[in-house]
């Protein structure tokens, strides 16, 4: 429920509140700027959506021209395409005027239900589209509407990008009173002393302080090494090598009889060339588990 503060601006109602006569948000006449009260990013969800809508709208008006010759006679003159049961199918391209032709290279597996054979001599007939196709009028049809569309959304992600910046100064979250100190002494470890240091410039009082650890490189370095881990290990089994991965150096071992072996099994001329060709090339990106010598050295 909200309550209505003049023609356009709306204010959400707590809980239990009855101070004063509420509403339900209207699905067609809510501006999008009164939806910041859940958050910047429903607001910027459904002001996306309806010029997405928009833009949609717009295209499918200038393509309309390319539905209304696909249904006229000049590009179907068949009469099937008017008895259809699907009126969508009317505005399409697609053609129900056709002829059987003749065929000389023709198979029955290529064409299905387009072939058929002569009774009385070997001719092979296969259906024949008599409508124009594509022509150039309508692919510039086409074309004019996904230049238009590209144009729309380039201006609309920057439109958008503008109005994240106004929706976040209109409507006030944490982060707006809320102080981030990046370079601490690195013996201020105690939150109620950094608490006690900031109430000094506190009209009223410091409501939350916390002390977050700056081991997010380690974090990212634990992860990176439990994929690793994890790559060997189905290398391994693959091999049928069971190993104890958190022993060291029985993992360095296995390993080692694994390259050995690997070496000296002869390969063919499609796997050579796939090792030094490809291969290397998923590993750069990561598309491909690293060398299992690679791997040891990562985890160990």
């Amino acid at each position: 429920n909200v309550f209505a503060e003049g023609p356009r601006k709306l204010v959400m109602a707590e809980r239990g509140d009855n101070s004063q006569e509420t509403m339900l948000y209207s699905p067609l006449k809510t501006p999008t700027a009164a939806l910041g009260e859940w958050g910047i990013g429903v607001a910027m969800y459904f002001s996306t959506l309806y010029k997405v809508a928009l833009l949609l709208l717009i295209a499918g008006l200038i393509t309309l021209a390319n539905a209304i010759y696909y249904n006229s006679a000049e590009y179907d003159a068949s009469d099937n395409r008017v008895s259809s049961t699907n009126p969508l199918l009317h505005l399409s391209a697609v053609c129900s005027d056709t002829e059987w032709v003749e065929c000389i290279n023709c198979k029955e597996d290529v064409y299905t239900s387009a072939f058929a054979k002569s009774v009385n001599s070997a001719k092979v007939f296969v259906k024949h589209n008599k409508c124009k196709g594509a022509e150039m009028d309508q692919s510039m049809v086409t074309l004019g509407a996904l230049v238009f569309l590209l144009i729309c959304f380039g201006l609309l992600d920057w439109y958008q990008r503008k109005l994240e910046v106004r929706f976040d100064e209109n409507w006030m979250t944490a982060s707006d009173y809320s102080v981030l100190v990046k370079n601490p002494p690195k013996d201020a470890k105690d939150p109620e002393e950094w608490k006690t240091f900031f109430e000094q410039w506190a009209e009223k009082q410091v409501t939350c302080c916390t002390i977050a650890l700056d081991n997010q490189d380690l974090l990212k370095a634990l992860i990176q090494r439990r994929i690793y881990k994890f790559e060997l290990e189905n290398i391994l089994k693959l091999a049928k090598v069971t190993v104890n991965l958190d022993d060291d150096v029985q993992v360095r071992d296995a390993v080692t009889k694994f390259v050995e072996k690997n070496n000296a099994e002869t390969r063919s001329c499609m796997a050579t060339l796939f090792g030094y060709t490809i291969l290397p090339l998923l590993r750069l990106f990561k598309l491909s588990p690293l060398k299992p010598e690679v791997l040891v050295e990562e985890i160990i």
